[in-house]
Order: structure tokens, then C-alpha cells, then sequence
């Protein structure tokens, strides 16, 4: 299975979404995860749908909700087709929405939901000078709709402990945001939010849908390209401000997460 980190740019303050304008038919099998909170409505056929370790079988009127970071992928099964919609991260957050906090459920069996979501679909129909104002609107109601619907329920330990676990890891980003460009290890990391190394790897992975390691490296690698954007500095330079001592090994991760080497990022 192959896996691929998405950066998606958002570039409309106005309108931070991304929602293609036809259906998305056909099949693919490749896990892929990015910041931002994605949607998938099914709008023909059924399938399977995967988050993380874990599979889901929709059918038309369902939404797929992709969490933040979350690793997923579909699998066509009787001819499948969805309407896909992304949210930027900061819009969620400008609007009181911590992506980092809430988790939501991945299967949304909910007409409501639905009915919200088509909604956003139709306001981007219109062309006035309230269109921007009724698509913001629209995406809000849906999101604020979904957080209180349809948030992570209680696990088997009881909501404060789910609370606690969260919170956990948003220090733990924090706590990696801050520090990505100096050396990290996972003990200094699970140190920082009492948590024993293991016990640390496996509450980051469950949560995040990725594991420390991978965080860090995606962290550092997004930085990296917005230097790299930027032109203000070398390789070399922007190698060492974002945390990699080797230049193989940076040079190894870029291409990862972003398909080019930093070298061939600069001359594209």
C-alpha cells in the first residue's frame, strides 16, 4: 500500500474550500493524509471507505468525514461516486473549530448532514454579491452541525479520559511546533505530556492518524518548502533551520511527502 502526504493550497481568504465541480467516479487505493478536514458525500453506488486500520461501507446520502491528519482511502464497489470537500485548517480553527481537539465520527449516516451538505453545494451556484457571505455561512452550518452531532463519542474509559488523552496530544504538537527545528526524540516528547515512550507512539497514532516521527518530518518538510518558496535561503541553509542534520535524509523525506527533491522544487 502506498502512502502520500497532501498539500493542498487553499489560497481564497475569502473562500479558504476546495469542492471540485463534478462527481468523482472510479477507484484508487492509495492512503494518503493531509492537515485539513475533508469530506466525501456519496452521491451514487456504495463502497468502502478507509480511516486509519478501520473500514466503512457507505452508500449514497452517506458522508465520509476525514480528520485531520487522518490516513485515508477508498475502494470502489458498486459504482462509486462522491462529491469531495475540504476545509482549511485555519478557517476551522478562526471560527472556534480546534481540528486538533475534535475528532468526528468517520461514517455520517444523518440526512441532516446531508441536507447541510448539499446546501454548500448549491450556494456556490449562485454569482452575486452575497455568494461568498452564503458559501461561508453554509460551510459554518455544516461544520457546527457535524461537532455537535457527530464528535467522537465515549470510548470504553469514559469521556475525561478521552478529554485527557486529546489534550495530550494538542501539547504534544505544541510542544513539537515549537521545537521542530532542533533535535527531538519521542522520549523528550512523552517526558513533556507524562506519557511513557510507547504508551505516547500509540495515543499520537490513534488520534492523529500518523505516527510522531512522521509528524515531525511534515512539520519540518512543509516549512522547508515555504523557505524554499520564499527563495531567501539555500538547501543547504533551510536544511539545518528545519531540523535535518543529513542532507540525504532531508533530501529522502522532501521527496516523500512532496513528490521532487528540494533541488527540483527550486528549479520547477
Amino acid at each position: 500500500m502506498d502512502y502520500t502526504y497532501e498539500l493542498h493550497r487553499l489560497e481564497s481568504k475569502a473562500l479558504p474550500f476546495i469542492l471540485p465541480d463534478k462527481t468523482t467516479e472510479g477507484m484508487f487505493n492509495i492512503f494518503n493524509w493531509h492537515r485539513e478536514i475533508e469530506f466525501l458525500y456519496v452521491t451514487q453506488g456504495s463502497g468502502i471507505f478507509m480511516s486509519d486500520a478501520d473500514s466503512f461501507e457507505l452508500s449514497k446520502g452517506d458522508i465520509f468525514a476525514v480528520n485531520s491528519n487522518c490516513m485515508h482511502t477508498t475502494r470502489e464497489e458498486k459504482k462509486l461516486g462522491y462529491r469531495c470537500f475540504i476545509v482549511d485548517a485555519q478557517f476551522c480553527i478562526d471560527n472556534g473549530i480546534r481540528i486538533d481537539e475534535i475528532v468526528l465520527n468517520p461514517k455520517i449516516s444523518d440526512p441532516k448532514a446531508a441536507e447541510l451538505f448539499e446546501d454548500i453545494i448549491e450556494q456556490y451556484k449562485y454569482d452575486d454579491e452575497y455568494c461568498v457571505a452564503a458559501i461561508r455561512s453554509s460551510v459554518l452550518a455544516f461544520l457546527v452541525y457535524l461537532v455537535r452531532n457527530h464528535a467522537y463519542a465515549d470510548g470504553p474509559h469514559g469521556k475525561e479520559a478521552a478529554k485527557k488523552s486529546v489534550r495530550n496530544m494538542r501539547a504534544a504538537t505544541d510542544y513539537i511546533k515549537n521545537h521542530f527545528n532542533e533535535r527531538l526524540t519521542l522520549d523528550e516528547i512523552a517526558s513533556y505530556v507524562g506519557l511513557n515512550r510507547c504508551h505516547f507512539a500509540r495515543e499520537f497514532k490513534r488520534l492523529m492518524g500518523i505516527t510522531p516521527v512522521n509528524y515531525i518530518n511534515m512539520l519540518r518538510c512543509e516549512t522547508a518548502m515555504k523557505m524554499l518558496r520564499g527563495g531567501k535561503y539555500t538547501v543547504g541553509e533551510i536544511q539545518l533551520r528545519c531540523g535535518f542534520d543529513n542532507a540525504s535524509y532531508f533530501t529522502k523525506v522532501f521527496k516523500k511527502y512532496f513528490g521532487k527533491t528540494p533541488v527540483s522544487f527550486l528549479t520547477d
